[in-house]
C-alpha cells in the first residue's frame, strides 16, 4: 500500500543532502512509501498566503501517479493553512504543474488555489 507522509526533521535533512537541496525552517517534504521502501518526495514551503512548490524527486521515471499524489497533497495542505497562491519555479516538470492547473507565467508557473482542483469536487 502507498503511504504519504510527512517527513521528519531527521527524514528532511536527509532528503535535502541527498538532492544536494538546502534545508530551511520553512521546507516541508512529503514522501511516497510503499511498505518500506521510499518511493518519492516533494519539497514545498508555506509563506502566509503564499506558498510554493520547491521540487519533486521520483526514484522511477514510471511513478508519475505517485508524484502527482505527492504535489497533490502538498497543494491540498498549503490550502487547508490559508496560502492563496501557489508558484513553482523549478524543480518540477512543467507537465506535471500543467495538469494540475498551473498557468506559466514567463519562467515561474502559478495557480490559485481557490480556483483550482480543491474546490472543484470530483467531476462527477
Amino acid at each position: 500500500m502507498i503511504e504519504i507522509k510527512l517527513a521528519s526533521p531527521e527524514k528532511l535533512v536527509e532528503i535535502c543532502t541527498q538532492l544536494n537541496i538546502e534545508s530551511n525552517c520553512h521546507l516541508k517534504i512529503y514522501v511516497a512509501y510503499d511498505g518500506a521502501e521510499e518511493l518519492g518526495s516533494c519539497g514545498f514551503q508555506i509563506f502566509g498566503k503564499q506558498g510554493s512548490l520547491d521540487f519533486s524527486y521520483m526514484k522511477e521515471e514510471n511513478l508519475r501517479m505517485i508524484e502527482d499524489g505527492l504535489l497533490r497533497s502538498a497543494l491540498s495542505l498549503m490550502f487547508e493553512t490559508g496560502v492563496e497562491v501557489a508558484v513553482c519555479g523549478g524543480g518540477v516538470d512543467p507537465r506535471m504543474l500543467k495538469r494540475l492547473g498551473f498557468q506559466q507565467n514567463g519562467t515561474e508557473y502559478s495557480l490559485t488555489l481557490k480556483d483550482s482542483f480543491l474546490t472543484q469536487g470530483c467531476g462527477c
